[in-house]
Formats: structure tokens, sequence, C-alpha cells
């Protein structure tokens, strides 16, 4: 898995996430609230996509480098053939 300092910064992030979301539940003005729900769902979300991008190309490169059937490749990273399937086809067409 991750080495160290990966490991610490995703902690990091996460944590830094969940404060954002602590403070944005407590901005007293509906409207204010609601504009920096809607900032924070928009950063949360492009991070989450980039971090869905590089499952793909992993899930991709890990069935190419292994040469793996299905089945062995949705053992290896943790997942129902079906998802593991869905992202390397995806990968793919990319």
């Amino acid at each position: 898995m991750a080495g160290d300092d990966t490991a610490r910064a995703i902690d990091a992030a996460l944590d830094a996430a969940r404060k954002a979301v602590r403070m944005v539940r407590a901005v007293p003005g509906h409207q204010d609230r609601f504009m920096d729900a809607g900032r924070l769902s928009a950063g949360l979300r492009e991070v989450s996509d980039e971090a869905q991008q590089m499952r793909q190309e992993a899930v991709a490169a890990i069935h190419e480098e292994g040469a793996l059937a299905l089945a062995p490749l949705a053992d290896r990273v943790g997942m129902s053939k079906m998802r593991a399937d869905q992202l390397r086809a995806k990968q793919d067409k990319d």
C-alpha cells in the first residue's frame, strides 16, 4: 500500500475535509452555508474524480502488466469482477 508519507498526506487531507464539513455546518447564515457547502462539494468532487481516474489507470496497468484474467484482477485489487471490468474497460476507452 502507500508509503508512510503518502498515508500521512491522505490522512491529513481527510482530516482537513472533515474539519471543513464541521466548519461549514457551523456557518450561521443559510445563504452563506449554502455557498460554502457548494464550494466544498465542488472541490471535494474534483479531488474525488482525480482519485477515481488514478484507480482506473492503476487497474488497467495491473491488468496489462500481469496479463491477468478478470477474476484474479478483481481479487488482487479487492473489488468485484464487475467493478474491476468496468474500471478496466473505462480506462481502455479513454
